[in-house]
């Protein structure tokens, strides 16, 4: 019985986060919290999304340490939606800190960990962490894709650094990847920036 309310739960977390009903999903996240049925990764994982997307980035993160303090397996997924929190409150230092625990939970980093930790970057200023994780992401052969390059691009501009920007464009270039609308934009307001 107790596990078929789980398993209804996490659906209905699931179907309404898809939906993009929020209101639904935090009132659903605060229910199951309070009956104890918010205890598997997989619901974690979705309250902690329901939250990020939602622009609620301190209370992913508690989901998130709530995880991590009953020892449960996290996925990178639940990784990567962590995050995305850190770069929605623009704790840049706390999802790169994210990211370099991974390995030591036995856990592969993803392209999708990886680009969320380059908008933290981006989102905090920080061009040099930045343009240093995607480089990362190269040398371990992450999928990296225009989304990477754009949110690296982007940090550098924030921070006057065009000659970083442009050598990143023309790295994009050399890896065959298409730039898009939002990196080109990036890549201009980094020489106007210089």
């Amino acid at each position: 019985d107790e596990r078929q309310r789980w398993q209804q739960q996490q659906q209905k977390l699931q179907r309404h986060n898809q939906e993009q009903l929020w209101k639904v999903c935090v009132q659903e996240i605060r229910e199951a919290e309070l009956s104890g049925l918010l205890t598997t990764a997989v619901t974690l994982s979705v309250a902690t999304s329901t939250y990020e997307k939602q622009g609620r980035w301190q209370c992913a993160l508690r989901l998130f340490h709530q995880a991590c303090g009953v020892l449960l397996r996290l996925d990178t997924v639940t990784w990567a939606g962590a995050t995305s929190a850190c770069s929605r409150g623009s704790c840049w230092e706390l999802a790169l800190a994210f990211l370099l625990k991974v390995p030591l939970r036995s856990l592969r980093p993803s392209s999708v960990l990886f680009n969320s930790a380059i908008n933290a970057g981006e989102k905090g200023h920080q061009w040099l962490p930045a343009s240093a994780l995607l480089r990362c992401m190269m040398k371990h052969q992450l999928l990296h894709t225009v989304v990477s390059f754009s949110a690296a691009t982007s940090a550098c501009e924030k921070n006057c650094r065009w000659e970083h920007g442009i050598g990143l464009l023309g790295n994009l270039h050399d890896r065959g990847i298409p730039p898009n609308v939002i990196l080109c934009n990036a890549a201009m307001g980094t020489c106007q920036s210089g």
